[in-house]
């Protein structure tokens, strides 16, 4: 180890890591062996109950074969701990006894377990070498560096997080509609008063063209607006698309807005500016969000463009106070010069936010052909001669071509399509084909599961029994896990037979299959189709 290892402390998280030097969290250096050995420890005894499963299994397949070296390496009979870098780039956890070697997949695999490790000091333990493993660490002559690489982490989220992963790999710009409530001096003549009147005020060929020109009555630049459409329109995936090209811009002009993205069904206590904060700490690892809401004057004030999905997702309990203090919050507390994009159902929107609504169109003719080339470029003329002859026989109401304008059964559409090479027969037809192709591909994998057609029925059933209990509850409001356990039957009978519907392995499987979401932290995780 050098004489004077370099030290870098940004908000709680390493900045920095010299080449052999030591990780270093704000607390002396000669506590540090006994640190690294309590968080070696947690990696192996302790995850398996603190992260959910998605990201355990990430963890447990990168660390499996690196645990028992871990082990050894971080023994008390250890004198010495320290982390560095090998001349490849690897990073090193080095003792008396020997040296660990973690590869970039073991790097990633830790960063992405410390947000789901519920107890404060146990987090901040892994932090210490979660971040000094990480492939970007920032010298301190250089602090950009720890920014763009907490852009880029972003930016591998938006990019990496199913089920919108795959939308955004053949994305297809989708139309929007500018609408706007009238002033009172711009009611148009004919118009009654008072109420709300909403005018079509501009038509769009991409919602990044949308924000990007839309104005207001007087010609002035809009910058923040509800995003509305109906279920499985593609807004999330639309939001996503646009987050991701903000933080592109951001890493290419450091003047650029901040990007943040959130959920907000997460959203379940405090203001929305104590939520924004946390948020902002854990996408960006400091405490500057508050530079936001109180620019002072500064030159160059701290911008920030928010993406804020799922309005109508948050929880049912206090939702409409919630509602409006995300309306004070966007109206009165976030600074000129801040843009915000909030995404909500069309149905559950009425005027929640009071602001200009884009509202997504469905997919005319051309953006289905340019869908289909997309996904299926090898049997897209086929598939969609098929679609108009079907509409040609059922109607538009009845075919499903009808269904094709919705970015969500279009996707359904061509999964089905691409493992019979024909349509099934209407709407029910083609959502159990749907299920059944997934079953499948869940039978076929390494490490699925294989139903018998007895539990295949038998699931589907339980399945079908969930989402009426989930839909009967709002517009799809993620519900906490444990009640969605207790709606699921135990069992169900098929063609007189008892078949185990186990809740929990229905839940895996219907997760497995991307039929529902499961999300959240450790003690909070929430359900949804």
């Amino acid at each position: 180890m050098p004489d004077e290892p370099d030290y870098h402390v940004h908000s709680q998280t390493v900045g920095a890591v010299g080449p052999g030097a030591t990780a270093h969290f704000g607390i002396p250096p000669e506590q540090l062996p006994d640190i690294v050995r309590q968080v070696g420890q947690m990696i192996i005894d302790q995850f398996r109950a603190t992260i959910p499963e998605e990201v355990r299994a990430e963890v447990e397949r990168a660390l499996r074969e690196k645990a028992p070296q871990i082990d050894q390496a971080l023994t008390p009979a250890s004198t010495e701990v320290s982390i560095g870098r090998d001349a490849t780039g690897n990073v090193i956890i080095s003792t008396a006894s020997g040296a660990v070697h973690l590869s970039l997949v073991e790097r990633h695999a830790l960063r992405q377990a410390v947000p789901y490790v519920t107890d404060a000091d146990r987090r901040v333990l892994l932090a210490l070498i979660a971040q000094a493993v990480s492939e970007n660490l920032a010298p301190p002559s250089d602090p950009a560096a720890l920014l763009q690489a907490h852009l880029e982490e972003l930016a591998g989220h938006l990019e990496r997080e199913e089920p919108w992963a795959t939308g955004l790999r053949g994305y297809v710009p989708l139309a929007t509609h500018l609408n706007q409530c009238f002033s009172l001096r711009t009611l148009p003549r004919g118009v009654p008063g008072p109420g709300r009147h909403f005018e079509e005020r501009a038509r769009f060929d991409d919602l990044a063209q949308a924000v990007e020109q839309a104005t207001d009555e007087d010609g002035r630049p809009l910058h923040r607006f509800a995003l509305l459409g109906e279920p499985g329109a593609g807004k999330s995936t639309a939001l996503r698309k646009l987050a991701l090209q903000a933080v592109r811009t951001r890493l290419a002009d450091p003047t650029a807005p901040f990007p943040l993205f959130v959920r907000l069904s997460d959203h379940r206590s405090g203001s929305p500016a104590e939520f924004l904060a946390a948020e902002w700490q854990r996408t960006y690892g400091d405490e500057a969000w508050q530079k936001v809401l109180h620019p002072g004057s500064g030159r160059s004030p701290l911008r920030v463009w928010l993406f804020a999905d799922g309005l109508n997702e948050m929880s049912p309990d206090g939702y409409h106070d919630r509602v409006a203090a995300w309306r004070r919050f966007l109206r009165d507390e976030l600074p000129d010069g801040n843009q915000a994009l909030v995404a909500c159902r069309v149905a559950d929107y009425g005027d929640a936010l009071a602001l200009p609504r884009l509202e997504i169109q469905p997919l005319d003719p051309e953006r289905i052909q340019t869908f289909l080339y997309n996904y299926l470029p090898d049997r897209a003329d086929d598939l969609w001669r098929d679609l108009l002859t079907d509409r040609q026989r059922h109607g538009d109401e009845h075919s499903l071509y009808g269904l094709a304008a919705n970015p969500f059964w279009l996707t359904m559409i061509v999964a089905v399509y691409r493992a019979l090479s024909s349509l099934p027969e209407g709407h029910a037809d083609l959502i159990e084909r749907f299920v059944d192709e997934w079953l499948k591909y869940e039978a076929e994998r390494p490490g699925g599961r294989g139903l018998s057609p007895e539990e295949a029925e038998a699931f589907k059933q339980a399945v079908a029994r969930l989402a009426y209990l989930l839909l009967e509850r709002g517009q799809n409001v993620p519900q906490p896990l444990g009640d969605v356990r207790a709606w699921l039957p135990e069992r169900i009978d098929v063609e007189g037979k008892a078949v185990a519907t186990p809740p929990d392995d229905t839940l895996d499987l219907a997760e497995s299959i991307n039929l529902v979401v499961v999300e959240g932290e450790p003690g909070a995780r929430r359900a949804r189709f």
